[in-house]
């Protein structure tokens, strides 16, 4: 019997924002990241960027998380449906400098109709 169901939080539940503006400091970011295994290399590697280093973790955790957005048909339509049979978690291979900003502008700890959709981990 399956209980719960784990998500991926970027494509299945987030999108790339259709308003996002080219940002340098963020793509830079996630570049960097996609070279470095873990949250520790990846944050002394932000601050030795020429781009990244003129900003704190905070500032660039923000700035990533703008860039996406809630897939509405998701979090309106499937989400609540599933919350009524299964428990829903998250499962992140980013960086956890952003979740507590994913978490906040996402709701992902109370929305509508989802409440607790919880982080399990993230892959770093």
């Amino acid at each position: 019997m399956i209980k719960g169901i784990i998500f991926d939080m970027i494509g299945p539940l987030l999108q790339k924002n259709s308003e996002y503006v080219l940002d340098e400091v963020v793509e830079t970011a996630e570049k960097i990241k996609n070279n470095f295994p873990n949250d520790k290399e990846f944050i002394k590697a932000l601050r030795k960027n020429e781009i990244t280093k003129k900003y704190s973790l905070e500032e660039i955790a923000q700035k990533i998380v703008s860039k996406y957005c809630k897939i509405p048909e998701i979090w309106n339509i499937l989400l609540p449906k599933l919350k009524e049979n299964y428990k829903l978690s998250i499962i992140n291979n980013g960086t956890a400098i952003t979740i507590p900003y994913f978490k906040k502008e996402n709701n992902f700890d109370g929305g509508k109709g989802v409440r607790n959709l919880s982080f399990l981990k993230t892959a770093c």
